[in-house]
C-alpha cells in the first residue's frame, strides 16, 4: 500500500510521469512500462473508475512487484474529486481538492498457491508533496 501511495503521491506531482515520476516506471520501479500513461490517467482523473484489474481474466495491474516469495500485483483506481471543507472559495489559490482512489492489492505465492488481498481507500490532497491519508469506514 505504501508503494501505491508513492505511486500515486508521483503522478499528482509529475502527471506526464516522465520527469522525477518516471522512477516508478519499470525497470527501476513498480509500474509497468506499457501501464504508465494509462495510470497517470487513472490518477488524476481522467480515466474515473476504470474497469482494469490487477489480476484474473484480462489482467492489467498498474503496479508490478516482488516481495520474498510472493508476487504482488495493484490496482489503482480514481473514485472521484471534491473540494476540501473549510476552503475559502473567493480565494482560487488557496482552494484545495481532495481526490479519493481505492487501491486494491493481491500478494500470490506460486510455490504454496496462498494469496491475501487487501484494498484500501486513500484520500490525497491535490498539492505538490500534500500526501494521503487511509479511510476508513468507507
Amino acid at each position: 500500500m505504501g508503494t501505491a501511495v508513492r505511486v500515486i503521491n508521483a503522478a499528482i506531482d509529475d502527471p506526464s510521469m516522465a520527469g522525477p515520476a518516471a522512477a516508478v516506471v519499470a525497470p527501476q520501479g513498480p509500474v509497468p512500462a506499457a501501464n504508465a500513461a494509462f495510470l497517470s490517467q487513472e490518477i488524476n482523473g481522467s480515466l474515473r473508475n476504470n474497469a482494469d484489474v490487477a489480476v484474473g481474466a484480462g489482467n492489467a495491474p498498474n503496479l508490478t512487484m516482488n516481495v520474498n516469495n510472493y508476487t504482488i500485483n495493484g490496482d489503482i483506481d480514481f473514485l472521484y474529486s471534491k473540494q476540501k471543507s473549510g476552503d475559502n472559495l473567493g480565494d482560487s489559490e488557496g482552494v484545495s481538492i481532495n481526490q479519493f482512489y481505492r487501491v486494491d492489492c493481491t500478494a500470490a505465492n506460486a510455490a504454496t498457491g496462498a494469496t491475501s488481498r487487501v484494498i484500501v481507500v486513500f484520500d490525497c490532497l491535490q498539492k505538490t508533496g500534500e500526501g494521503c491519508t487511509k479511510r476508513t469506514g468507507i
